[in-house]
């Protein structure tokens, strides 16, 4: 297992995964540029180089190489909580929205995905580091004016 983590974190979705999913076809994900442009939205410096797509799994190189069992952890956390999601869905969209601030989208996505509380505290800075914004305000910060009489 610890070769596999530092040759590249691996998402692997069980066959049970791929048969809740069936009515989203893997080519259509694979070739989508809409969803390539969701993908980067999260900012992980990853591409996707190799889809390896067997009759009981699909295999995702998403993730840089790390050695760091948090990284992983929280990487690993990420990946459960999409495909609960993606499992769970009824209906999805696949139409690109302009964020006027990345931050703060991408935390309430997060918290849509069940990262609620402090026990999340740390995966939600991790992912959310490299997006520019304010997460607390989506228009960011109030500029608070002094109103002289």
């Amino acid at each position: 297992m610890l070769n596999l983590l530092k040759e590249q974190v691996l998402v692997q979705i069980s066959s049970h995964a791929l048969k809740g999913i069936t009515m989203f076809p893997v080519s259509t994900y694979v070739e989508s540029e809409d969803t390539r442009e969701k993908i980067d939205i999260v900012k992980l410096n990853a591409e996707i180089e190799k889809i390896v797509m067997r009759e009981d799994e699909l295999r995702e190189a998403w993730y840089p190489k790390t050695d760091d069992s948090g990284e992983v952890n929280y990487y690993l956390q990420f990946t459960e909580a999409l495909c609960k999601m993606a499992i769970d869905r009824n209906r999805v969209t696949s139409t690109a929205k302009k964020s006027e601030n990345e931050k703060y989208d991408f935390r309430c996505f997060l918290l849509r995905l069940g990262f609620i509380g402090d026990e999340y505290k740390g995966l939600r800075k991790f992912l959310m580091r490299n997006l520019s914004g304010n997460a607390a305000f989506k228009h960011g910060k109030l500029k608070e004016e002094l109103i002289s009489f």
